[in-house]
């Protein structure tokens, strides 16, 4: 009796968690188990390593998360270069890296414009402002471990992007690491890396 009712126990607490998971649709899971999270910078406590960002569901009601940085977690800013946690400012838009309930990975989101989407030769050209000011354009090589997300938070594929659109970008070391287009509820990005319009 005992073992039955641990084991209705340990699939209630399944069932939740991906219940929870639904209703969170800015967050994945990688095949390494690795949960990837979008949102806005809240609040940084580089004293404790704790970042807080706000995020929005499916239904658009926002919420907080507080996390914890693993010791090794690696931050980067907007244009891709290392950085430390506190580089980071309150507004910016930030894809979160999570592994056993750890932060691994920050990547700072810059705003872009997709102005050509070239499926066949594998790349997509962007006009965005660098981190100095100035507008640029960008032609990446897309990779098979990027990361594509639509407007809803869901994991998606190239062919959601088209040239005209508002894009969200995650950049590491020059190369392109993520794509997603901002949801409805959220702010209007701004024409700076990590610029938030409210």
């Amino acid at each position: 009796m005992p073992r039955a009712c641990l084991c209705s126990l340990a699939t209630l607490a399944f069932l939740w968690a991906i219940a929870v998971r639904a209703d969170d649709p800015k967050s994945t899971t990688d095949q390494q188990g690795k949960t990837h999270l979008h949102g806005t910078v809240a609040k940084v406590d580089s004293q404790n390593d704790q970042i807080t960002i706000q995020t929005t569901n499916k239904e658009g009601k926002q919420s907080e998360k507080t996390l914890s940085l693993d010791k090794n977690a690696e931050i980067h800013t907007s244009g891709g270069k290392t950085a430390k946690l506190s580089d980071l400012k309150p507004g910016e838009e930030v894809r979160i890296t999570e592994h056993d309930g750890k932060v691994t990975k920050i990547s700072c989101e810059s705003a872009a414009t997709i102005t050509n989407v070239n499926a066949q030769a594998g790349t997509v050209t962007v006009k965005m402002t660098d981190e100095n000011g100035k507008e640029t354009t960008k032609t990446f090589h897309l990779t098979q471990d990027m990361e594509y997300v639509d407007s809803t938070g869901r994991v998606a594929t190239l062919d959601v992007f088209r040239a005209g659109d508002r894009v969200l970008l995650v950049e590491e070391e020059g190369q392109l690491r993520g794509m997603r287009q901002p949801s409805s509820q959220s702010p209007t990005i701004g024409s700076r890396p990590g610029e938030i319009k409210k």
